[in-house]
């Protein structure tokens, strides 16, 4: 029988994977390790590196609570503008209105990860045998509940591994 350890959320029990345990919903990883590991991947870029300056700045963002919830309100800010500017161009296009390419071009990535995720949800839907309303308000609420997390910890990156 495996050991029992206690983490935040609750029991685990220790995972044959090195820095894992298992938790209520599968495997889970701990924290600490994943921020000395971020920290070791940081070393092995030089400084004016693109790779090593984006992952410095996740760094940042995700250890620090008041950095953490600057950056969702920049995300979130963004999110409202693409959104808006999507509809926009659906319009234009639908209705036949004035729509540059550059306008469609501007909204094609977000429009095809929007798509991405709902048939991501729809898969998941399918599988379990839930129905999309049900599908979509239980992803919701999972979102909700790390973005909620996320917002209260000492370290917010620490519930993106989980």
């Amino acid at each position: 029988m495996r050991e029992q350890a206690v983490y935040e959320a609750g029991p685990y029990t220790t995972s044959p994977r090195p820095g894992f345990v298992d938790g209520p919903d599968g495997p889970a990883a701990l924290p600490l390790l994943h921020r000395q590991a971020v920290t070791e991947l940081l070393a092995l870029f030089p400084q004016h590196h693109q790779v090593g300056r984006r992952l410095r700045v996740l760094h940042e963002r995700l250890e620090d609570p008041a950095a953490f919830r600057k950056w969702h309100r920049d995300l979130e800010g963004h999110w409202h503008s693409m959104i808006d500017r999507l509809v926009r161009v659906r319009n234009a296009v639908t209705h036949g209105g004035p729509a540059a390419n550059g306008a469609i071009e501007s909204v094609t990535h977000f429009s095809g990860c929007l798509a991405a995720w709902e048939v991501e949800i729809l898969l998941e839907a399918a599988l379990t045998g839930d129905d999309l309303p049900v599908a979509h308000q239980s992803f919701l609420t999972k979102q909700s509940d790390l973005l909620d997390a996320c917002l209260k910890a000492q370290h917010p990156g620490d519930h993106l591994y989980l």
